[in-house]
């Protein structure tokens, strides 16, 4: 017991630095010590499970779900999508005490999504998601006891037979399928070339500028995944068989990845840049690490923080191109689209390069324009 005894007054002091930020002391007459021990040993109970009464309470200490998402918006590895969700959830229910948020409001919560809102489950599944990657940081500062998002039990977004019968059958997942539209591609190459775009004193892309349209160009030409692409070493590629080797995928699995000419081409234009020091590359270094984005640490934390600033970076260059909805993995879509749409390889060969394991997860990217599918009918 912390528990001092100083002239004719006995100081309690109670310390846990998961829910205090500072110390909390207490004092007793010395003929009150049994009242004392008593006090304090309940309250240190209660603070031990982060329980802390209002009077104890720090005053710079978040009360309402608003100001964690306005704490939380500041925080560098959140993710860019997570934001325009959190401000959508702040003007539902931002003045709520964040205590209030337990277990049963959120399933609560998760009930009125379906029944009142009419959401699709994966749009259901990208809200929860936000809200959790917030309450995890709020959490670990100590502004909340618990993460009761983490606890809902799986198949939260899928509707009951109940809530299908309220809704008049529910709704079901609906695959994604934003694709560049006619100009777009052209746009986008118009402002990674260094062109000021209208209405901005300077070009968007400044710092690394060759290396930040090299990898637009290989997310299109070759359907690789954000992370397989920025963390490659320039021995992965071999231009005499025209293909990139992936040594760690989200699979686990190795795959060899076959390159087109313009990707081909892209790589050369990019390796000229790094070696006359131009295009933003000047200081870079090419024998280590292919793309200067990354540090080359394997750790979850560095590999997520890499992902979201170059998530931001695309999507502000997509925003500049009139192309608000569309975000990075996006050019995953639209390369496997054009395989499909551009060769007549099989949807075996396909998965292949694009390193799907389940089929019925490659049918999603597969969303074949209609135009390109009446030329074909008789």
């Amino acid at each position: 017991m912390s528990k001092r005894i100083r002239g004719n007054k006995i100081q309690y002091t109670i310390k846990n630095k998961k829910f205090l930020k500072k110390p909390i002391y207490l004092t007793f007459d010395i003929d009150q010590e049994d009242e004392g021990d008593d006090y304090y040993s309940r309250l240190k109970k209660l603070v031990a499970v982060g329980i802390v009464p209002e009077e104890y309470s720090s005053s710079d200490q978040p009360e309402i779900i608003s100001e964690i998402f306005i704490s939380y918006k500041k925080y560098e590895n959140i993710k860019p999508e997570d934001v325009a969700l959190l401000n959508t959830c702040d003007k539902q229910f931002g003045q709520l005490q964040s205590k209030l948020i337990d277990y049963n409001w959120v399933e609560t919560w998760v009930h009125e999504l379906k029944v009142v809102r009419k959401l699709a489950p994966g749009t259901i599944r990208k809200y929860v998601g936000a809200l959790a990657r917030c309450f995890d940081w709020a959490y670990k500062k100590s502004y909340v006891v618990a993460n009761p998002f983490r606890m809902l039990k799986k198949g939260y977004s899928t509707y009951t037979s109940y809530e299908k019968k309220l809704t008049g059958g529910g709704k079901e997942d609906e695959s994604r399928e934003r694709r560049l539209e006619s100009g777009e591609e052209e746009k986008v190459r118009t402002i990674l070339s260094g062109e000021k775009v209208e209405g901005r004193q300077r070009p968007i892309v400044a710092k690394h500028q060759a290396a930040v349209e090299f990898l637009f160009v290989l997310a299109l030409e070759s359907a690789m995944r954000l992370r397989e692409m920025f963390t490659l070493y320039d021995g992965q590629f071999d231009l005499k068989s025209k293909t990139v080797f992936l040594e760690k995928t989200k699979n686990g699995s190795k795959r060899q990845v076959p390159l087109t000419s313009v990707a081909i081409q892209a790589y050369k234009n990019y390796k000229k840049s790094v070696k006359k020091q131009t295009g933003g590359m000047e200081g870079y270094n090419i024998d280590k690490i292919l793309f200067p984005f990354w540090n080359g640490v394997l750790t979850k934390k560095e590999l997520d923080k890499t992902s979201n600033k170059l998530s931001k970076k695309y999507t502000s260059i997509f925003e500049a191109a009139d192309m608000g909805d569309f975000n990075f993995h996006d050019l995953r879509h639209e390369a496997t689209s054009r395989l499909f749409e551009k060769t007549t390889l099989s949807e075996f060969k396909i998965a292949k390069i694009t390193g799907h394991s389940n089929m019925k997860t490659l049918a999603r990217y597969a969303n074949l324009r209609g135009s390109n599918l009446a030329d074909e009918l008789w």
